[in-house]
């Protein structure tokens, strides 16, 4: 439908697979947020309206096009070793590498990156070469930084050439992430409206036990600024 015309084989698979991977994974920020939000007895509707607001971030759906990113401005796989050093030597992180649950490597990212491996030698894309050669950069580097814990690549860094080579820009790969979910959280949704408690969660206050007591027009008074300021 995008292109008009009728995908290879390939293309069909890698699709459907990513769908597939990406449909529901647990008690994940965005499922979390749409059975809180179903759990008031608010409609289906503002239940995705929540899973979907918590995707503006990084570190929840939106890691794969700035692993796009990374892998468009390494371009050729002898440059991944020097990028990725330079890049932890800023202080800044690898996307795609590393997740919140798995300590060991990702399992969809293995079946994800069979499927981005075909899609390329079918449609003769350089980008899984890129990615598969940064992957093994980031594996040494992030070793070296940090010995004793390894740092394995999770479902997002293969989600990046495999979107891209269906034609898709970086900033919609985020958007893919809500179609493939959406089976998940409806799902949750439902199973949360079927047999629904308001979900309240309980916090331990771990503040100081007591305060002195200020006058309300005695508080911040050293940092107001003077009238006419």
């Amino acid at each position: 439908m995008r292109s008009g015309r009728v995908p290879i084989v390939e293309a069909e698979r890698a699709l459907d697979t990513y769908l597939v991977l990406l449909s529901d994974h647990s008690y994940n920020a965005s499922t979390f947020a749409a059975r809180v939000t179903a759990s008031t007895r608010a409609d289906i509707y503002a239940a995705a309206v929540s899973a979907i607001a918590t995707l503006e971030g990084d570190l929840h759906g939106g890691a794969p096009s700035k692993v796009m990113k990374m892998i468009l401005e390494i371009e050729q796989p002898e440059r991944a070793d020097a990028y990725v050093r330079d890049l932890l030597a800023r202080g800044e992180k690898i996307m795609g590498m590393g997740h919140r649950e798995y300590k060991v490597r990702d399992p969809r990212a293995t079946h994800l990156e069979k499927t981005a491996q075909a899609l390329a030698e079918a449609s003769n894309s350089k980008w899984y070469g890129v990615a598969r050669a940064l992957e093994d950069a980031a594996n040494v580097a992030l070793t070296e930084a940090k010995p004793g814990r390894r740092i394995f690549a999770n479902v997002e860094f293969y989600t990046a050439p495999t979107l891209y080579s269906l034609g898709l820009a970086p900033d919609e790969f985020t958007c893919m992430f809500a179609c493939a979910r959406m089976a998940g959280w409806t799902a949750h949704v439902l199973e949360q409206t079927g047999d629904n408690r308001l979900i309240r969660p309980q916090a331990t206050y771990a503040g100081p036990a007591s305060s002195k007591y200020e006058p309300i027009e005695l508080r911040g008074r050293g940092d107001r600024p003077a009238a006419g300021n």
